[in-house]
């Protein structure tokens, strides 16, 4: 009863700070290009965690250790390269740039950004409607470990669950905008990372130290356990590049890259982003093999886990942890789930107002007409697909495990040569989107069977950078002039 009162008590003051955040926001948020990207004025604390909060979804902090949980180290050492690769090789790669370029257009969303950078409104067009679809079936997916975990923790209905993380995530996000979204990423990333090292450090003083931990897993599922790619095999790279490189491509981390101060923020950002990021996805992996250990020495009764290696945190909570780890754990995975929604529901919600209604369908509105349908939009969108994760449609289900195979291969090439090749073309740019979504989607579907690959992320996204690249040679270039001056940062 004690414990059930703390869960209450630690859940409520962590939802009633989001709102206080969201009200606080509000009243900073003046201007459209404050409520969608913050002014474009975010500092380096905020922009490092709202970029890890956004990415390191409930799946970091249930799935990843459940898969350590059954595979070993490559976890770890996806996790680590995870923060190397898609965290700091892929700020290196777009964030300074997008900045300038995004700036340069006043483009204040990814398909604004892409309609301007290759003066095409197809592009825009068919950018919005992927956003919207992809990121609000995505968006289902989020709500399925928060009802979960408050199911479990506090004897809640799956339904009410969603309900509270629905009503509370779409009050802030509404009312705040991306300062809302970004202020509580920073509250939900620091409540992450303690979870992340508090659970490391209590598992290596419980079972006595790496080295013990390592010994005991491999007495308990053999040496490859603690080999890299190990258990997994060649499933480990695809994995990783699925987790990784198609996060470059997903419009709720992209636009993060809009919204920072200057390159000073950038700078700093960075080296703090990586940091953190390799210190919560390996520890949370590292935390799944401590169970491993404790389930081989009887902490874990047999049979508790099972099959379905989702139940390996819950376990590990109930039966190892202490209580302030299990109180962090609720209060982190909510928090993991509704830093990764809110993030995706913005995007959705300004792909409608500003992508498709004001610019799209050249809706004439205002910036301040604008800004409140956005607010309405976020209701709907919450609501609506909330209502659909209790339903559990099977095809929202498929949808959201193609959502970042398509984001991924839809916008890389766009966003990725849009900042470093002068020589990318409309008909390069759109082509790569049709195929970007097209490919994944017949992969995923039809041609299932014949795919060699294993998974449709490789295919998907060679064959739409091979059609971005190969059209782009073969069709119009953009006015040299347009192109130059995107480029203009290149000379500082």
């Amino acid at each position: 009863m004690a414990n059930h009162t703390m869960y209450w008590i630690a859940l409520a003051v962590y939802l009633l700070a989001t709102i206080l955040i969201g009200y606080i926001a509000y009243k900073k948020s003046l201007t459209l290009e404050d409520f969608y990207l913050g002014g474009r004025n975010i500092g380096p604390w905020a922009l490092a965690f709202t970029y890890v909060a956004t990415w390191n979804s409930a799946v970091t902090y249930i799935g990843f250790p459940g898969t350590a949980y059954k595979f070993g180290m490559a976890m770890v050492a996806s996790g680590v390269l995870s923060a190397i690769f898609a965290g700091f090789c892929g700020w290196l790669l777009l964030a300074q740039r997008l900045k300038f370029q995004s700036k340069k257009l006043e483009a204040l969303t990814v398909p604004e950004y892409i309609e301007l950078r290759y003066k095409s409104h197809g592009a825009r067009v068919l950018s919005t409607i992927a956003i919207i679809i992809f990121t609000c079936v995505y968006l289902v997916a989020q709500y399925a470990g928060v009802g979960y975990i408050m199911q479990l923790y506090l004897g809640l209905p799956y339904g009410v669950s969603i309900a509270i993380m629905a009503i509370v995530m779409a009050l802030y996000t509404a009312i705040g905008g991306y300062l809302a979204v970004v202020w509580t990423d920073l509250l939900s990333g620091i409540i992450m990372t303690l979870l992340s090292a508090f659970l490391f450090v209590f598992c290596l003083d419980k079972f006595g130290g790496w080295t013990a931990i390592f010994q005991a897993s491999a007495e308990a599922m053999g040496p490859k356990f603690n080999e890299v790619p190990g258990l997994m095999g060649p499933l480990a790279f695809t994995y990783l590049a699925f987790y990784t490189l198609g996060a470059l491509g997903s419009p709720q981390l992209v636009v993060r890259f809009f919204s920072f101060k200057d390159k000073r923020v950038w700078r700093y950002s960075l080296v703090l982003m990586a940091v953190v990021l390799a210190l919560q996805t390996p520890m949370m992996a590292f935390t799944g093999i401590a169970a491993r250990v404790a389930e081989f020495k009887g902490l874990i009764p047999a049979g508790v886990i099972g099959a379905n290696t989702d139940y390996t945190m819950p376990a590990f909570m109930i039966h190892v942890a202490p209580t302030i780890a299990s109180v962090l754990f609720l209060v982190a995975v909510v928090a993991a789930s509704m830093s990764t929604a809110n993030s995706i529901l913005l995007v959705a919600g300004t792909a409608f107002a500003r992508d498709f209604l004001q610019k799209g369908i050249r809706l004439n509105i205002t910036d301040d007409q604008v800004k409140k349908i956005t607010s309405i939009a976020v209701l709907v969108i919450t609501f609506v697909t909330a209502f659909a994760s209790m339903r559990k449609l099977p095809m929202v289900v498929l949808l959201s495990a193609m959502q970042l195979t398509i984001c991924g291969a839809a916008f890389m090439p766009s966003l990725i040569f849009g900042v470093w090749w002068k020589e990318g073309t409309k008909a390069g740019c759109v082509s790569s989107i049709v195929v970007g979504i097209l490919v994944p989607i017949l992969l995923f579907t039809l041609l299932k069977p014949y795919n060699v690959f294993g998974h449709p992320f490789w295919p998907s996204l060679i064959s739409s950078f091979l059609t971005y690249y190969f059209v782009s040679k073969a069709t119009i270039k953009l006015p040299q002039e347009h192109v130059e001056s995107l480029f203009a940062f290149e000379k500082n």
